[in-house]
């Protein structure tokens, strides 16, 4: 709606922005330290993408260094209470009550987080004084995510459990999220041939193994609740052409080819 916003100029937008915004800054559920969890108290990682983007956004419409200061806050908050440092992946929830995250790096929640946070760094000044942590976290990612890559160029629906089947969605995040990373100068040098490799190894196996001759979609994890159970995660099917999917993978298409042709 925003993205529109900039070629349309209409008033509503700007209205429901307005509303958007204001729920956020007042109504939604945060824990102490204003991060954002649900109401059944529960905390996932889909919210990084759900939040993050549209403040973004707002910052660039608005100029509202609140919105963009949040989006920031919200990522250090989230780093904290998900990421776990032994295989530098993102559990998919965490339990405020009982302190303490699932473990379970599901694959589209992290490309969900490291999506999101590709959008953030898009316009986040390098003066800002979180800029530096946020490189590196986007890094720590990264290396996790690089290392848990399938032979196929595809990553699997639990990035560490090779028996899970291997997904498309979180696929063609992770490539946009790299993608930008070395278009925007803040992959890290040490990791560019490694990233570069892994880009082109997944678009291609994106295009050999998840879309067929006449543009269907294969792979898609279906929409997910929520377990402390892996077996839970890789019981989730896919479902061919899900939306969850198809933007994502037309924006990995796009953002290869800016890659490639140097825009």
């Amino acid at each position: 709606m925003l993205e529109a916003q900039k070629d349309l100029n209409l008033a509503t937008i700007d209205d429901i922005s307005d509303r958007i915004a204001q729920f956020i800054s007042q109504t939604q559920r945060r824990e102490k330290d204003g991060a954002f969890s649900r109401d059944d108290a529960t905390m996932w990682i889909d919210d990084l993408y759900m939040s993050v983007p549209f403040l973004v956004r707002r910052f660039e419409a608005t100029g509202h260094q609140t919105d963009l200061d949040d989006a920031v806050w919200q990522f250090l908050c989230y780093k904290k209470r998900f990421f776990y440092s032994e295989k530098q992946l993102m559990s998919h929830i965490f339990d405020p009550i009982l302190e303490k995250g699932n473990l379970i790096p599901w694959s589209r929640g992290n490309g969900w987080v490291i999506l999101a946070l590709s959008e953030l760094l898009r316009v986040l000044p390098t003066t800002h004084h979180d800029y530096k942590e946020l490189v590196a976290f986007f890094n720590e990612l990264l290396r996790g995510i690089l290392r848990v890559q399938d032979k196929t160029g595809l990553w699997h629906q639990v990035l560490d459990e090779a028996t899970s089947y291997l997904e498309s969605s979180s696929t063609a995040m992770f490539i946009v999220a790299m993608a930008r990373s070395i278009r925007e100068n803040y992959c890290d040098d040490c990791l560019l041939e490694d990233v570069e490799r892994s880009i082109d190894l997944a678009w291609s196996g994106l295009k050999t193994y998840c879309i067929d001759d006449v543009g269907n979609l294969y792979g898609v994890c279906q929409g997910s609740g929520y377990s402390f159970s892996k077996n839970y995660y890789q019981s989730l099917g896919w479902i061919k052409n899900d939306p969850h999917g198809i933007g994502i993978v037309v924006l990995a298409g796009v953002e290869v080819d800016k890659l490639r042709n140097n825009f």
